[in-house]
């Protein structure tokens, strides 16, 4: 009866341990400057917004450009991007210039305004796609 006992608290222990490291795996960050800088610069990103079934594509290039294109419609856009010195990405079209926070959330790419989700990013590809 020992025996079984010792395995079930070792069976009951090594799941614990299995399953604290999962926790441990799932991580939510904010990314630097430089993680976004070259995350972005170069590639189209193809992305949903959080709220709306806008989906949209965006070549960010390296001279600090963007060009992005709704998917849902024919509407497209440019203007600047870059990542600040706080690690937001900024973009900036007629005058108007809007800084996020870009989070990897276990893996996903996310962006917010402040600790709203405000555009998940489905994926990235080498180039303009547009």
């Amino acid at each position: 009866m020992k025996m079984l006992n010792k395995r079930i608290v070792f069976a009951a222990l090594t799941f614990g341990l299995i399953g604290m490291s999962q926790v441990a795996l799932a991580e939510t960050r904010d990314l630097t400057k430089d993680e976004i800088t070259a995350m972005f610069s170069g590639k189209t990103a193809w992305g949903k917004h959080a709220k709306k079934d806008n989906r949209t594509m965006v070549y960010f290039a390296p001279d600090g450009t963007y060009k992005a294109k709704r998917l849902d419609q024919r509407d497209s856009s440019e203007g600047k991007w870059y990542a600040n010195d706080e690690n937001l990405l900024c973009m900036e079209k007629g005058g108007h210039t809007r800084c996020r926070r870009v989070v990897d959330k276990n893996g996903k790419i996310k962006k917010y305004k402040e600790t709203n989700l405000v555009w998940n990013y489905t994926k990235f590809k080498d180039g303009n796609k547009i």
